[in-house]
């Protein structure tokens, strides 16, 4: 190799070390300058970043409720790690432990409302109940493992019959009525939520009879089970899954049939049995003979419910229809809606506003003119000529009274026809009331047995369908008129004569249920149904108690 070849080699060599070298200059330089305009901008971020923390700060200083919030934030994000996200079991009650604290942490900025009131909670209140209930849900817990006295069961319970978890609700409200039954808005929140979702369709019921045209006409008119056979077999109520039943009701037309099925299905598991006996002396000596003892909870006789609903519906002689649930804590009351009504042409939610404090709402209303029944909404209007069903706290009804423009007019004077048992044990009680009443019964042996057990009561022989007879035992000069004979027929329009003699109050016994949609309408005040009273207070029962399967 020449000395010019190795200067060449030489020369190309550190050309380029000369050009890599600023190329590097180049670049440094470049990533510096890159390197500050990143810097500044990483400032100036900073510096955003602090007024709006120092806004956030301002606005969350200004607003300490939802500033609060954030601890409730931090308590459920606790409850969710530690019931969820945990590597190992916890035990039930350090799980009961952690969500009755997250639940109490959400309760502290929630003091509950007036009813159906729920526009004014807290903003943020309702996500973070949300969670909850995504919690609980995941953790598969229930209102009962959560500890709660009855005031904080009722408040979240509103909370989250806000956010539309109405089972969930429902499970608050049934365990605050539990543990304070006094306080009767749990059972109006409860009575709200069954309105909204309809008669029994979260029941599980199952129907069991000999009959198999009844059993073919129930499973083709009723989501139902159905199961034929004699309900006094044990194989029978096994099969049936009786043991994981909530409520067991017997209601054929033997009495004994009844008491023993409830006795068994009680002794196999069920949690509450009710059955419909006719011998009013079990019911009157009950403090003597215990059936809670021997397996059943309750006994109804449709007959003392008939004589028990007369006798409400001439005290409260101002309405049309009047029903007790849970001994008096509410009423249900119908009523026809006149001209002189102040929330006439006013649509419920309108109504509600004007009438703030009143203790009462609309449940149903039957429209003139019509033979169905609507269930109101907030955009519903009040119309002359309506028959609204209200429910109602016991101060609420004078409060209808009121504003419907009616009046309670005193009855003392009653005639009843129909020495059934229902008549006579009407009697018997508007008797002992001091009421001055006369009964009608067509069979003279009958009339005289009643004669001699009733010694306070006029029993007069007689066909009261005759209006000669009526005229003779001055029925003009009557305040209520009671038809309850077996016939249907016979009692409406013994009725329809006495409302044309001038009786203000009429009521009578109907089987047919498909008489009640013209009671108002063919000037009847009032159709009772012995059946659908007794079904009153078993599906009442039902619900109050948290049935699910009934049987």
């Amino acid at each position: 190799m020449t000395l010019g070849t190795v200067y060449g080699i030489l020369i190309i060599a550190f050309t380029t070390l000369w050009l890599k070298h600023n190329s590097m200059l180049r670049k440094s330089k470049k990533f510096h300058t890159r390197l500050g305009s990143l810097q500044g901008s990483l400032n100036d971020k900073a510096t955003s970043l602090d007024l709006l923390s120092r806004g956030v700060s301002t606005i969350l200083s200004d607003s300490p409720k939802v500033h609060d919030l954030l601890n409730v934030h931090h308590s459920l994000e606790n409850a969710e790690n530690l019931l969820l996200n945990q590597g190992f079991a916890i035990s039930s009650s350090e799980s009961c432990a952690i969500a009755t604290h997250a639940t109490r942490s959400i309760l502290v900025h929630y003091s509950g409302l007036t009813y159906d009131e729920y526009d004014e909670i807290t903003p943020g209140l309702l996500p973070l109940t949300k969670r909850l209930d995504v919690i609980l849900t995941q953790s598969e817990m229930k209102a009962e493992d959560i500890e709660l006295n009855g005031n904080e069961y009722r408040r979240i319970g509103e909370l989250f019959h806000a956010i539309g978890k109405i089972d969930r609700a429902a499970d608050c409200y049934k365990m605050a009525h539990e543990l304070e039954p006094e306080d009767s808005n749990s059972l109006l929140s409860l009575a709200d939520i069954q309105r909204h979702k309809g008669d029994l369709e979260s029941l599980d019921i199952t129907l069991i009879d000999i009959d198999r045209e009844r059993l073919n006409y129930a499973e083709g008119h009723l989501d139902i089970k159905t199961l034929r056979g004699n309900a006094s077999s044990l194989a029978l109520l096994k099969e049936s899954d009786v043991s994981e039943s909530d409520l067991f009701i017997a209601v054929t037309a033997s009495e004994s049939v009844n008491i023993t099925v409830s006795i068994l299905a009680k002794k196999l598991g069920s949690k509450k049995t009710i059955a419909r006996i006719s011998n009013t002396e079990f019911i009157n000596n009950d403090e003597k003979i215990s059936f809670v003892d021997i397996g059943v909870d309750e006994l109804i006789s449709p007959e003392v419910l008939a004589a028990s609903e007369i006798l409400q519906l001439l005290d409260q002689s101002a309405f049309s229809n009047s029903y007790e649930f849970e001994e008096g804590a509410l009423t249900m009351i119908g009523t026809k809606l006149g001209a002189n009504v102040p929330f006439i042409g006013k649509t419920i939610k309108e109504a509600a506003s004007v009438f703030a404090d009143v203790h009462f709402m609309p449940i149903a209303i039957q429209r003139k003119g019509t033979q169905f029944t609507m269930i109101p909404r907030g955009d519903t209007i009040f119309e002359e000529g309506d028959t609204v069903f209200f429910i109602t706290l016991e101060e609420g009804v004078e409060e209808i009274q009121k504003l419907s423009g009616k009046s309670n007019k005193p009855i003392k004077n009653v005639m009843i026809l129909g020495g059934s048992k229902i008549g006579i044990n009407t009697a018997k009680e508007l008797c002992e009331k001091k009421f001055r009443v006369i009964l009608l019964e067509q069979n003279k042996l009958k009339a005289m047995e009643i004669d001699e057990l009733m010694p306070d009561a006029m029993v007069i022989h007689g066909d009261g369908r005759s209006s000669e007879l009526l005229d003779e035992e001055a029925i003009e000069s009557m305040d209520a008129f009671i038809s309850v004979t077996e016939n249907s027929e016979t009692n409406i329009m013994s009725c329809l004569m006495a409302s044309s003699k001038g009786v203000q109050k009429t009521i009578a016994l109907v089987e047919n249920m498909d008489y009640f949609h013209l009671s108002q309408a063919i000037g009847i005040d009032t159709l009772i149904n012995k059946k659908l009273l007794g079904c009153n207070i078993e599906i009442s029962s039902a619900y109050i108690e948290s049935t699910r399967n009934i049987y």
